[in-house]
């Protein structure tokens, strides 16, 4: 994001500032990736991208830290601004970033043979002021950032003391706010996308860079100062038009990247790029126009859409209904007639298997479907597009959604899974796990293929007590599970949308059931990950639950999985061999599976 060298040419123009007093507006997804990559900075044993990943937890608790040191400092938190809603522009952009995403994740696949160790977070972790963090080894980033870093920050601000009042899910692009609110209220906004400078700023308005605020060892200790970029005043210095501003100066280095930063000044005085173009120039400000009025306060009923996690408000909000309840612009591009666009966040799976999202496609399908309740019918959707990761290259894939007559039965069969996990004694606090491994062992099942499930429990039946190098079977393991997790937070706050309408009474009672149930579906901090594989084994054979899983989806209990299964491949005609052997086991097996799901349509 950001256009190259605006922020080298316009640094002579900033002023190095101390924050004490300054209003701040934040932007939340920007923030998001600084703190990821200052918990990068703070590691010093790990020996690749994936060891250094840090927890959801950890990425909580230094996001609130540097958030108290602004406070602490003096300046005044008035605003945090996450995307709810990306423009159809932006599908190209979010494609090509699919794309490198999957580049890396297959990039990293190809030179680790073993993904990295699992090693207790407190001994990779070198303590310092999140304001002090190193930039992080190159090797450190060579994989994404954590699937869920978003909405597991968002999740932190929103049970916080100080930051819940202030936070926000807005029902577009977060910078566009941003923007919005200083040139109404003055202030600075902090970021890490360079375009704020071009927006519309009023004369009060300024912009600053997480990575230029910094802890200045000349004052007082964690004293914070930071580089302040006042845009209309800077545009003055260069004697740039009024009415265009920096603005001017942007577009003029969008069609000439090679001149000089005097050239393309005097040329930016003069407008030239900007009468020579018409129309070019009218597209080229689309992005950076956040409106004239200030944004509107929507009303408690519906107070729901400021709380969804970012990529569930876009889909939600792809109706049309639904988006101006929420407030959202006439003009941010929603498409009326299409069907939902989702860009599921990017797993960290390994790439020569199937998706790890696809275990858990039939409870989005419910989730998605669902809206259909609560919008008129010219507006309800049949269909879904989900982006993601196929194989080695992104995929589109394009889901039916169930009929408004099939959702009660979904939602019963939904609820029904529960209920018989706990009439087996499942602990309240293994429930969800046990749910999503009734989903892996479904739907491996259902393709003839060997448990990963059971897979993952036979190789760190080897290693229950110590580190290791665990395989990709156990990464993709944990990534369907992730995977699972996140489509029943998507199934829970879409709910609580529909919960939350006008046609709460006429909903079936069904909805309000699975609606309850869904309240307990625990925090991020309690999603399975990588670094939790110990504790997740001997919950796991505690509580015997891959056992029971197997019983609640009418599946007889295959024989133990030697521990290294899942790191040698057998041969193909081994492999053959034995699928013929057991034909007529996995065919009964089928014949009686009890899959909840089955009822809804697929592809």
């Amino acid at each position: 994001m950001g256009i190259p060298y605006l922020i080298t040419y316009l640094r002579p123009y900033a002023e190095l500032k101390s924050l004490a007093g300054q209003d701040v507006i934040v932007d939340g997804p920007g923030l998001c990736y600084h703190i990821h990559h200052r918990c990068l900075g703070r590691r010093t044993e790990a020996r690749n991208s994936f060891e250094a990943a840090p927890s959801y937890g950890e990425l909580g608790l230094a996001t609130v830290e540097w958030l108290d040191g602004l406070r602490d400092n003096g300046a005044v938190v008035k605003k945090i601004y996450f995307d709810g809603f990306l423009p159809p522009a932006k599908i190209r952009t979010r494609l090509e970033r699919l794309q490198r995403q999957t580049t890396q994740l297959i990039d990293y696949h190809n030179t680790h043979k073993t993904p990295g160790r699992t090693t207790p977070r407190s001994c990779e972790t070198a303590p310092q002021s999140i304001f002090e963090g190193k930039h992080p080894r190159s090797a450190l980033t060579s994989l994404p950032p954590p699937s869920f870093l978003v909405p597991a920050i968002l999740e932190v601000l929103q049970s916080s003391k100080y930051y819940k009042d202030v936070t926000e899910v807005v029902p577009g692009e977060a910078d566009l706010y941003c923007a919005k609110y200083i040139s109404y209220h003055g202030g600075v906004v902090l970021t890490g996308d360079s375009d704020l400078l071009v927006h519309s700023l009023g004369t009060d308005g300024a912009v600053s860079f997480f990575g230029d605020v910094e802890s200045s060892s000349e004052e007082q200790p964690g004293y914070l100062r930071t580089q302040i970029y006042q845009s209309a005043a800077i545009a003055e210095r260069l004697g740039l038009p009024k009415t265009h501003g920096l603005l001017s100066l942007a577009f003029e280095m969008f069609m000439d990247h090679y001149g000089t930063f005097p050239k393309l000044v005097a040329q930016a005085a003069a407008l030239k790029a900007v009468m020579a173009s018409g129309s070019m120039f009218e597209d080229f400000c689309k992005e950076y126009t956040s409106g004239s009025e200030e944004p509107e306060v929507i009303g408690p009923s519906m107070r729901i859409f400021q709380s969804l996690d970012p990529r569930i408000s876009e889909v939600v909000l792809q109706f049309p209904q639904l988006a101006k309840l929420a407030g959202q612009d006439a003009a941010a591009g929603n498409p009326s007639q299409d069907a939902p666009h989702v860009f599921l966040p990017f797993l960290l799976d390994c790439p020569n298997r199937t998706s790890a999202w696809e275990i858990s496609t039939s409870v989005r399908q419910l989730a998605y479907g669902l809206l259909n309740l609560i919008v008129a019918k010219d507006q309800e959707r049949f269909t879904v597009i989900e982006q993601r990761r196929q194989g080695k290259t992104p995929s589109t894939r394009e889901w039916q959604l169930p009929r408004l007559s099939e959702i009660s039965d979904a939602c019963i069969a939904t609820s029904d899974r529960f209920t018989e996990l706990e009439d087996l004694h499942v602990p309240k606090t293994e429930l969800w796990l046990a749910a999503m491994i009734c989903q892996e062992l479904e739907w491996s099942n259902s393709l003839d293929r060997a448990s990963l499930s059971q897979i993952a429990m036979g190789q760190l039946s080897e290693f229950p007590d110590r580190d290791l190098d665990c395989s990709w079977d156990i990464v993709h393991f944990i990534a369907q599970m992730q995977g699972s997790y996140y489509s029943f937070r998507i199934l829970k706050q879409i709910l609580g949308v529909v919960m939350s309408s006008d046609e709460e009474p006429r909903l079936p009672n069904a909805v309000r059931q699975l609606s309850s149930r869904l309240e307990c579906l625990p925090g991020f901090c309690e999603d399975p990950e990588i670094n939790d594989m110990h504790s997740l084994y001997k919950r796991m054979k505690t509580t015997g639950l891959l056992q029971i899983a197997q019983r609640v989806v009418g599946i007889e209990e295959p024989p133990p999985i030697a521990a290294d299964e899942g790191l040698t491949k057998p041969s193909r005609k081994k492999r053959k061999r034995e699928r013929i052997a057991d034909t007529n086991s996995l065919a009964t097996n089928k014949t009686n599976s009890r899959n909840i799901f089955e009822l809804l349509p697929q592809e």
